[in-house]
């Protein structure tokens, strides 16, 4: 579900997942003719394009003078296609032999995405022990989601004992008063956006947990569904398994076919205007992933991975971290093994869906999902009055909604 912000309203790299302005998706799932794009402009599957600047190959968009390989579109100049692997040098490299380097080790980058195929990622911004918050703002707005909470500034935060920066750095929730307009809580919005090429690592000792609660860490752009949506951590009341989902503008689904995971799709459509702004999630199939079952096994860590050419969310026990991520100084996805959700973008998902994204963390209570769906587990009836008034009245119930976090890192190819 959707953890949203209010509305408001150059050269091409050697290995590309198609993203521009010069591609437009249509609404609805009727491929257009060529008639349907407009002066200038040719249909490709779902979308119009120029060819000036793209080539529809197999029903893919791929840069004029690229070719395909699985999902890829490469040039033809410094790639090859071997069945459906893309290996690095032309086709000959004079000798007749082909250049063996995988392109998922080689970086790739364009002038309007900065993106990298799986490799080596440098640490770029290290968020704990007592700076933690100089990298954040404080969300103090009425909630987008219609939540009983109210989102207090720093002051009010540090005053309240709602925040404490060190090792771990600790964000609760009011857990004294009785309240009327919203239980305070604390929302985080990064002063930094980021984009494809980045590897993000949040490393928790501890999730909010219990009914009425529905905490997130996530990331968002601009305006709201266009800037994208990624939820890396999400649940509510007393789910047991981590939800990941994307939230877009319309014409974005997921390529099933692509995907290499280990969770299970909920959905596929992940359009912000449909099925109730569901998105396309994926549940994690781990009870340890999510709440009292992911605290009670000492926490984790979890990554994001996002290229031009995919999204992807991994999940590590405190006892199977990778040794790269624990190192800290740099990462390399390619060694994480199968993710527990993988979003192939490109010609069923625009890559350019997703930019100048900021990480958020915050913890809101009952509202659009966590009230809906309040009752299982739950005492006190169900639906959004029970659930209301259980924030309401009774803060003791709210020990256990905090954040312990060692860390959030991001990472740069």
């Amino acid at each position: 579900m959707p953890r949203r912000l209010p509305s408001t309203a150059g050269a091409a790299a050697a290995v590309v997942a198609v993203a521009s302005a010069a591609v437009v998706a249509l609404a609805g799932s009727a491929a257009p003719a060529a008639a349907d794009c407009g002066a200038g402009l040719s249909a490709c599957g779902a979308a119009c394009y120029s060819p000036a600047t793209y080539s529809c190959v197999n029903g893919v968009l791929c840069p004029a003078g690229y070719s395909l390989c699985g999902d890829a579109c490469y040039n033809p100049a410094s790639y090859h296609c071997s069945g459906t692997a893309l290996l690095q040098g032309a086709a000959s490299d004079g000798s007749g032999a082909a250049a063996t380097t995988s392109a998922a080790a080689v970086a790739a980058t364009s002038a309007t995405s900065s993106s990298a195929a799986s490799g080596a990622y440098n640490v770029v911004d290290n968020f704990s022990g007592s700076t933690f918050f100089d990298g954040f703002s404080f969300f103090t707005a009425g909630d987008p989601t219609h939540g009983l909470v109210s989102y207090v500034d720093q002051a009010t935060a540090q005053n309240g004992g709602l925040i404490s920066a060190g090792n771990p750095t600790t964000i609760s929730v009011d857990t004294t008063n009785v309240v009327t307009g919203g239980r305070p809580s604390v929302r985080l919005t990064s002063n930094k956006s980021y984009n494809a090429g980045t590897v993000f690592v949040v490393d928790l000792a501890h999730m909010p947990f219990g009914c009425g609660t529905w905490p997130a860490v996530w990331l968002v752009g601009p305006n709201w569904p266009a800037g994208g949506e990624i939820d890396i951590v999400e649940g509510v009341n007393v789910n047991t398994n981590n939800q990941m989902t994307l939230h877009t503008s319309p014409g974005c689904t997921v390529n099933t076919g692509a995907q290499s995971q280990s969770g299970t799709n909920l959905l596929t459509n992940c359009d912000a205007t449909a099925n109730g702004n569901s998105g396309c999630g994926v549940s994690d199939p781990s009870t340890a992933s999510y709440g009292d079952g992911f605290n009670n096994a000492g926490g984790g860590v979890f990554a994001v991975e996002w290229t031009s050419a995919a999204i992807k969310i991994w999940r590590f026990a405190r006892n199977a971290i990778p040794s790269d991520i624990a190192g800290g100084a740099a990462v390399s996805p390619d060694g994480w093994g199968t993710p527990v959700a993988h979003w192939p973008l490109g010609s069923t998902c625009p890559a350019s869906f997703f930019s100048n994204m900021q990480i958020v963390v915050d913890d809101t209570f009952c509202g659009d999902w966590a009230g809906n769906v309040y009752g299982p587990g739950c005492t006190g009836g169900s639906g959004m009055a029970a659930c209301n008034y259980l924030v309401a009245n009774y803060p003791s119930r709210f020990t256990d909604a905090f954040w312990s976090i060692n860390y959030i890192r991001t990472f740069s190819a």
